[in-house]
C-alpha cells in the first residue's frame, strides 16, 4: 500500500492510502494513534490495515487516517477537517474521542462507523452511528451472570478504573449481581496511571470476597492484577474481566498466575486469528478483529453493492447481519451490535 504524509496545520497527521479512488469513496479514520488509548488504537489500526492490505488492493476506497490523540477536542478537529475534505464516511475508536463530536453528525448525509466505545448513550446521540464493539453494560452483566450462574459465586469485590468508561463497566456489573442476589463487598477505584495498588489491594483483600471483578484498561490493569496474584491474602481467589483483559500488554504481565483467571471477550473467526498471529506474532485481539470487520463491511458494501450514499449506507448496515472477522455480527435498527460471547479461561500455572 502506497503511503504519503500530509501536515493539517500543527494539529495532526494524516495517512492517506494508495492514489485518488475509482469509486471516489473516501473513508475518513480518526483513531487514538497517541496518548492515553493509543493501546487501542494501534490494536484497531492492525485489523483495518490487514483489511485495507488485503481486501482494497484494487484501490476502489481511499483511506484517510487521523490521530484523535486520545482526547475529545482533537477529535473534533480532526472530524471537522474531514468534513471540509468533503469526508461523509467515517471511522472511528474511543468513546470520549467519538462522543466528543458523535452528536455533531445527526440528520446530516453521514456515516459513522464507531469500535472500542462502550458508553450507552453513543447511538442515541446520533440516528448516524454504528457501534462495531459492545456496551460496557452489556459485556459486565454477562460476567456477573457468570460469575454467578457458572462459578457460583455470591460475595465479589469490584476495582474499576476512575474514568467513563470504568464506571460504565461497573454499573452493569454491579445492577445485574446484584438484580441475581449477589453482594458486593467491597467497591474500589483506580487510575490509569497508577502503578502501586497496595492501598487497592488491601481494601479488596479485607473485604473477603469470593471473586473479584477488574475492569482496566493496558499497563494499568496487567499491574494491578500481578500485584493480586502476588497478595498472599488473596491466593486462590479467582479474578475476573471482560475482554481488556485480552490485550498483549496485559497478558505480558500476568504470565506467571498463582490464581484462575476468566474474562469475557468476543469470538473471533478462526481464519482472522490463524492469519493475524502469524502476521504479527502476538495473540489475537477482538479490537483487532473490529477494526478489520468495519473495513469489510464497508468495502462489501460500497465496492461490490455500490451502496455509495452515507444515509443508504447506514441503512444497509443498520437492522442487517454480516459475517466477518468476528463471526456473524447482526445490527438492530438503531446500529446496535450482537456478537458471540466467549468466557476465556487463564489457568493457574501448576
Amino acid at each position: 500500500m502506497r503511503l504519503k504524509t500530509i501536515f493539517v496545520g500543527a494539529l495532526a497527521v494524516l495517512i492517506v492510502s494508495s492514489c485518488k479512488s475509482s469509486s471516489n469513496v473516501q473513508v475518513g479514520a480518526i483513531l487514538p494513534l497517541t496518548g492515553f488509548g493509543a493501546y487501542t488504537g494501534e490494536l484497531v489500526k492492525k485489523g483495518f490495515d490487514m483489511a485495507v492490505d488485503s481486501l482494497n488492493k484494487d484501490n476502489k476506497l481511499e483511506f484517510v487516517v487521523g490521530d484523535n490523540q486520545s482526547t475529545g477536542a482533537m477529535g473534533i478537529n480532526v472530524y471537522k477537517d474531514f468534513e471540509m475534505r468533503g469526508i461523509k464516511v467515517f471511522i472511528s475508536c474511543g468513546a470520549p474521542q467519538t462522543m466528543s463530536f458523535a452528536a455533531l453528525s445527526n440528520n446530516k448525509d453521514e456515516v459513522l462507523f464507531v469500535t472500542a466505545a462502550n458508553v450507552q448513550a453513543l447511538t442515541e446521540v446520533s440516528n448516524r452511528i454504528i457501534r462495531m464493539s459492545p456496551t460496557g453494560k452489556s459485556m459486565s452483566a454477562k460476567l456477573a451472570d457468570f460469575n454467578i450462574d457458572s462459578l457460583g459465586f455470591k460475595k465479589s469485590a469490584v476495582a474499576y478504573i476512575n474514568n467513563d468508561m470504568g464506571a460504565e463497566f461497573f454499573q452493569g456489573y454491579k445492577e445485574r449481581f446484584e438484580e441475581k442476589g449477589g453482594k458486593l463487598t467491597t467497591v474500589v477505584t483506580f487510575e490509569n496511571t497508577q502503578r502501586d495498588f497496595k492501598e487497592v489491594i488491601n481494601k479488596v483483600a479485607m473485604s473477603k470476597p469470593e471473586v473479584i471483578y477488574v475492569t482496566g484498561v493496558g499497563e494499568s490493569l496487567g499491574i494491578l492484577v500481578r500485584q493480586m496474584m502476588q497478595t498472599p491474602a488473596l491466593k486462590g481467589i479467582p479474578i475476573t474481566g471482560d475482554f481488556n483483559f485480552s490485550q498483549p500488554s496485559v497478558l505480558n504481565l500476568i504470565e506467571s498466575r498463582n490464581t484462575d483467571i476468566y474474562y469475557t471477550d468476543i469470538a473471533v473467526s478462526d481464519d482472522f486469528a490463524t492469519v493475524y498471529e502469524a502476521l504479527y506474532n502476538e495473540p489475537v485481539s477482538s479490537y483487532a478483529a473490529f477494526g478489520f470487520s468495519m473495513v469489510q463491511i464497508y468495502y462489501d458494501l460500497i465496492v461490490n453493492n455500490k451502496i455509495t450514499e452515507p444515509v443508504a449506507l447506514y441503512n444497509s448496515i443498520a437492522g442487517h447481519s454480516f459475517e466477518t472477522a468476528i463471526n456473524t455480527v447482526s445490527f438492530d435498527e438503531h446500529g446496535e451490535p450482537s456478537f458471540t460471547i466467549d468466557f476465556i479461561k487463564l489457568k493457574k500455572n501448576e
